[in-house]
């Protein structure tokens, strides 16, 4: 039997630095003529803008490349939420595992990594920043809240920040890459013209109320025009199924509002 080989994705060549050589000979020859200090500060200024002008080119770069490799994350987890009626609804989205270790390969070979920031818990949210470093030095920093009260009501509070932790590292992570989440068969899904059923129409309906409580009864019709332009159908009950998650996410709270 032939085993089978695990290709990784080959890593991408860094080059780290600006052209050290050319400004440090420049600091050095200012050294040796006896340049005064405030010259020399600006010297290394100039210097210390040069290595982050290049170290952001090489993370822009490596970033570009993660991109081009990075495949769509399938929603292959399923979860069951009931709304404030009694009717219940599916969600489909990738488990943070299951994220890390579709990214993982393709990170590395780019030379790129990431780890989170210490956690803030302010009015009920729990706030928590992703970073993504280069082997070039460059960071660049996503954050996102999550509210501690969601999920069963009878968590404990331990409980609910376990849960708020686990969201907000997921959504955190796949703010600050850019990642893209999709169906196991989106070909499959585009071609689906069945509607919503009744317990997705009537979840859809009760995100729609909430979203429009408090508005004036014209910014109400307004918003619903907007959002059944958006999801390209005439009515709530004409909505796709398959875009049923795509239009339960444009209704749900932004995270903080």
């Amino acid at each position: 039997m032939t085993a089978v080989q695990k290709h990784e994705p080959a890593p991408v060549p860094v080059a780290v630095g600006p052209n050290e050589g050319g400004l440090l000979a420049l600091l050095n020859a200012a050294v040796d003529k006896g340049t005064s200090v405030e010259s020399m500060e600006k010297l290394t200024a100039l210097y210390e803008r040069a290595a982050d002008r290049h170290a952001a080119g090489a993370y822009a770069q490596a970033f570009a490349t993660f991109k081009a490799r990075c495949p769509v994350i399938p929603r292959s987890t399923t979860k069951r939420i009931v709304t404030q009626s009694g009717a219940g609804y599916d969600i489909h989205y990738a488990e943070l595992d299951e994220i890390e270790r579709t990214i993982g390969p393709h990170l590395t070979a780019s030379g790129l990594s990431y780890a989170w920031g210490d956690e803030t818990l302010t009015d009920g949210f729990l706030e928590l920043a992703c970073r993504v470093f280069h082997v070039g030095g460059h960071m660049y920093s996503a954050s996102v809240k999550c509210p501690l009260d969601a999920g069963n009501p009878k968590m404990s509070a331990a409980d609910k920040a376990a849960s708020a932790r686990t969201r907000a590292k997921r959504y955190s992570l796949e703010k600050v890459l850019g990642l893209v989440t999709g169906d196991d068969n989106p070909a499959a899904a585009e071609a689906d013209p069945t509607p919503l059923d009744e317990a997705q129409r009537i979840a859809v309906e009760d995100l729609l109320a909430a979203r429009c409580e408090g508005k004036p009864k014209g910014k109400a019709e307004a918003f619903l025009a907007r959002f059944l332009a958006f999801m390209g159908a005439a009515s709530v009950a004409e909505i796709r199924a398959a875009d049923f998650e795509k239009a339960a996410q444009a209704l749900r709270p932004k995270e903080g509002a």
